[in-house]
This record gives structure tokens, sequence and C-alpha cells, in this order.
């Protein structure tokens, strides 16, 4: 079915995508600023385990690390 009328629904994540944005920009600035690869800063702030989220979730096999590096010897 076509309309006219946008839709009422929540499917656009509410800010998150522009949060998440943000985020990467602020990490290559630091990047930037540091002249670093920002790859770099990116890994040196991944979760690992043992750490506390913002939660006060304490983080047990947190595989965070791996994935990121699979991904980069992938790519």
């Amino acid at each position: 079915m076509k309309s006219n009328t946008p839709s009422n629904n929540a499917f656009r994540g509410f800010g998150i995508p522009e949060a998440q944005m943000v985020g990467e920009h602020i990490v290559r600035e630091i990047a930037n600023i540091l002249q670093k690869d920002y790859i770099e800063i990116m890994a040196i702030n991944l979760f690992k385990t043992g750490d506390t989220i913002f939660y006060k979730q304490h983080l047990t096999d947190c595989n965070l690390i791996k994935c990121f590096d699979e991904i980069q010897n992938a790519s």
C-alpha cells in the first residue's frame, strides 16, 4: 500500500544514529589531535572482560576485541 502520510511508528532509532555519528566524530578528532590512526584509538576504548559499564554491569567473557581484530584482518 502506498500513502502520502508519514508513518507514526518508531523506526528511525530515536536519535541513536545521530549520537553514534557524534561519537565517531569525537574519536576521529582525538586521533587527529594525537596524530594517531583512529582505529588505534577505537581499539583502546573497546570494552574488555572485567570492565564495568555505565549501568554498573561487570563484563565477563567479553569478545569485543577478538571480533574487532577479526574484522580488521578480514577487511
